[in-house]
C-alpha cells in the first residue's frame, strides 16, 4: 500500500483544481484503484486540496497587494504632477521635483514593468503642467471642469506610452 502522492499525482490534481474540472470523490476513488487505501486516499486529497487553497488565498493576497501599490503609484503620479502644473509658473525646479516623485512612485508601483512604468510616469509628469500652461494661457476664466482636459492629454499621453512599451518590451500575458 501506498502512503503518499508522488509530485506527478499532486501537480496533476492541482492542474484540474485550477481547470475547474476536480471531483474529490473521482480522485478518492481512482487512488484506491491504484492501491491506496481508502482512508489514506481521501487524507492525502484533502490534504492537497488544503494545501492548494492556502496557496490560492496566498497568491490572491499577494495580488491584492500589488494592486494596491499600483493604485498608491498612481495616486501619488497625479498629485505630484498636479501640484506642478496648478504652481501656475514654469519654474524647473518644480518639475524636476515632480519627475523624481513620478519616477519613483513607478518604480515602486509596478515592479514587474518598471522601464515602461517609469518612462510613462515621467512622460505624464513632464506634459502636465505645459499642457496646463498652454491650455490656461490666453483664457481669463475657465470653468473647473475644463482642467480635466489639460489632465487628459497629459495621462492618455503617458498611459499610451506606457502600454505600448509594455507590449513591446514584455511578451507575457502577467
Amino acid at each position: 500500500m501506498y502512503n503518499k502522492l508522488t509530485q506527478n499525482q499532486e501537480a496533476e490534481l492541482r492542474n484540474r483544481m485550477r481547470n475547474g474540472t476536480f471531483d474529490s470523490e473521482y480522485e478518492i476513488k481512482s487512488l484506491v484503484r491504484i492501491g491506496y487505501d481508502p482512508g489514506i486516499a481521501d487524507f492525502l486529497v484533502n490534504k492537497v486540496v488544503l494545501d492548494f487553497k492556502d496557496e490560492l488565498s496566498q497568491e490572491i493576497k499577494e495580488n491584492k497587494q500589488a494592486e494596491d501599490k499600483k493604485n498608491v503609484a498612481w495616486c501619488i503620479l497625479w498629485a505630484s504632477s498636479l501640484f506642478s502644473a496648478m504652481m501656475g509658473e514654469m519654474n524647473i525646479w518644480i518639475i524636476l521635483i515632480s519627475l523624481v516623485i513620478a519616477s519613483f512612485a513607478a518604480y515602486w508601483g509596478f515592479p514587474k514593468r518598471r522601464i515602461p512604468a517609469i518612462t510613462g510616469f515621467v512622460i505624464t509628469a513632464l506634459i502636465m503642467p505645459f499642457a496646463f500652461e498652454y491650455y490656461l494661457r490666453n483664457k481669463e476664466t475657465y470653468i473647473r471642469l475644463e482642467l480635466f482636459i489639460p489632465a487628459a492629454v497629459a495621462f492618455g499621453t503617458g498611459l499610451l506610452v506606457k502600454y505600448i512599451l509594455s507590449k513591446l518590451m514584455y511578451s507575457d500575458n502577467d
